[in-house]
């Protein structure tokens, strides 16, 4: 996988040493979760096309994490275009 993906499995390894719940939330066309190296990964809807940034998925990961989390980390700005949470962090890799 490439550096946004290397940086975000790190930050998880980071979190998890520290104690911390760590669930990844992506883009996806599969209902249910899995996990990748021990770290649960949950599917946010894509019933929609690709464009520059992506709206929807920030605005259906905010709801879904709203009631679970203290705090999330959105990572990549285009992620972060739509309703964002006010105890979050946003990170771009680049």
């Amino acid at each position: 996988y490439g550096g946004g993906e290397r940086y975000i499995m790190e930050l998880c390894k980071l979190l998890k040493s520290n104690g911390k719940e760590v669930i990844i939330y992506q883009p996806g066309f599969q209902a249910e979760s899995c996990e990748f190296y021990g770290i649960e990964v949950r599917f946010l809807p894509m019933d929609f096309g690709f464009d520059t940034f992506f709206d929807d998925i920030c605005t259906n990961f905010s709801r879904a994490t709203l009631e679970e989390f203290e705090n999330v980390i959105y990572h990549l700005p285009e992620y972060g275009s739509g309703l964002q949470r006010e105890n979050s962090i946003l990170i771009c890799h680049g």
